[in-house]
């Protein structure tokens, strides 16, 4: 009777998680669709993208140049760049496909796995952001795709595998970056998880050092763009930040210059 029971309850479970599933699917396919039945005006940093998407460099004041060029490979598409944003749900919906891959690869259930993708989907800082603005749908989809090969990696059967996918990651980082400054923080993630790991990290030094050697071989461009422009991103923060707090006292400007920095990212 128990093993029937457990039979039951897990069958049970299962449908409940397959019908929400469907919910929650159809509530993003509904948010979707609602980006398209309106002609909702493009945010500040879209024009301003579009406007250097025209005129490609590697670096654009506090900006890397990732997002312009991005854009403007979309025109072959869109040379009207009217839907501008279908290019952000392009890459929500893959950063969504890559984030069921991660979770199938870290042992739950495909149900599972589709359940919490959606719930991830379902997020409003991240859900709604991907729907509705272009800025940081590259920076999510390069994000995940680094989860996934940095666990690819550590998971791999042989040092020569691994190295495949070490080189891979400092590629997709790279671009990250170049897309927007945040995603240097993954370095960050990526060094606590290794000193958790401890002795076992060893194993992987070499890998690590080769993802990072490739990484700044990817950004090199931009790096040498803002050595010619030396300053440039802290007086464009300075001056974005002198231009929206001239009535605030000096703790609020330094609070307000932190909070352009973390957007300037």
């Amino acid at each position: 009777m128990s093993s029937r029971s457990n039979i039951h309850a897990l069958t049970t479970g299962q449908s409940r998680l397959t019908w929400f599933a469907w919910v929650v699917g159809l509530g993003l396919t509904a948010q979707g669709l609602a980006v398209h039945l309106h002609a909702l005006p493009y945010t500040t940093d879209e024009l301003q993208y579009l406007a250097w998407s025209k005129d490609l460099a590697w670096g654009y004041f506090s900006k890397p140049p990732g997002i312009a060029a991005a854009i403007r490979l979309w025109t072959f598409v869109d040379p009207q760049t009217s839907q501008l944003r279908l290019l952000a749900q392009i890459c929500y919906g893959l950063s969504l496909a890559v984030s069921f891959k991660l979770l199938m690869r870290g042992g739950l259930s495909s149900t599972k796995s589709w359940v919490a993708t959606l719930i991830l989907g379902s997020i409003p800082l991240i859900g709604f952001a991907q729907w509705f603005f272009t800025t940081d749908a590259l920076l999510l989809l390069c994000w995940l795709l680094s989860l996934l090969i940095a666990w690819e990696a550590l998971q791999a059967s042989s040092p020569r595998i691994a190295l495949r996918y070490w080189t891979l990651l400092g590629v997709v980082i790279g671009l990250g970056t170049l897309c927007k400054h945040f995603m240097l923080f993954f370095w960050l993630g990526l060094a606590i998880h290794l000193a958790i790991l401890g002795y076992r990290s060893r194993d992987h030094l070499a890998g690590v050092l080769l993802a990072f050697s490739v990484f700044v071989l990817t950004i090199s461009p931009h790096l040498l763009w803002l050595m010619e422009h030396p300053g440039t991103t802290l007086k464009h923060l300075t001056d974005l930040q002198a231009s929206d707090t001239k009535h605030l006292q000096t703790s609020d400007r330094l609070a307000s210059l932190g909070m352009h920095a973390l957007q300037g990212m």
